[in-house]
């Protein structure tokens, strides 16, 4: 077995081939996803929320009525895909874009860096949320009044399952494509291989 030349080649240049381009192909999408993607997709989402920070700023009011916090983020959040919600100086929810969070206002948000957030920090991360049994990417951007007292938070969460579905596609895409190439890359190569001697090395 594999004594011939065409064995050895075929040992020694196809086989690594089918583990080596497969390895490349989903070690490229990994490093699109975790170092291009989330992270512009994140960058994205401090944008966005610093705008509606800017917004909230001259309105103090807003931390101290639900409804009319209630009542800016139905005139703000049309603006933006990702969900919107104010938070008061104490954690609590003040308004919320998704409908379905409607009886979570008044309670503290269950955020691991709200604690950052109420302290005057910017936090990022991506998580996974038990309340919408999704992994999401979340900001919360600290909103400070004229008296440098914090007067609440901006926070604004995007929901990657539409993401990961992208990739997933993707994933399949440049598996079709190895699969063509490697197909094309065969029909040639067996004519390669056949102009090689059979017998015994």
């Amino acid at each position: 077995m594999f004594r011939t030349l065409r064995s050895r080649l075929i040992l020694s240049h196809i086989l690594p081939l089918l583990v080596v381009v497969p390895l490349m192909g989903i070690a490229l999408i990994y490093l699109l996803e975790e170092l291009v993607l989330l992270p512009n997709l994140t960058a994205e989402l401090k944008q966005q929320a610093a705008q509606i920070v800017d917004l909230a700023e001259p309105q103090p009011s807003l931390w101290m009525d639900a409804a009319q916090a209630q009542a800016f983020v139905d005139r703000v959040a049309a603006r933006f895909t990702a969900r919107l919600m104010l938070l008061d100086r104490a954690g609590n929810i003040l308004a919320s874009s998704d409908a379905a969070d409607v009886d979570r206002v008044g309670q503290r948000l269950d955020q691991p860096d709200l604690a950052r957030a109420l302290s005057g920090e910017i936090a990022a991360r991506q998580n996974y949320s038990s309340h919408l049994q999704s992994d999401i990417a979340d900001v919360l951007l600290p909103v400070v009044g004229a008296d440098r007292q914090l007067n609440g938070v901006v926070r604004l969460s995007y929901q990657l399952t539409s993401v990961y579905e992208q990739f997933a596609a993707l994933r399949w895409l440049v598996v079709g494509v190895l699969i063509v190439g490697f197909f094309l890359w065969g029909c040639g190569g067996r004519r390669v291989l056949q102009s090689f001697p059979t017998r015994r090395a």
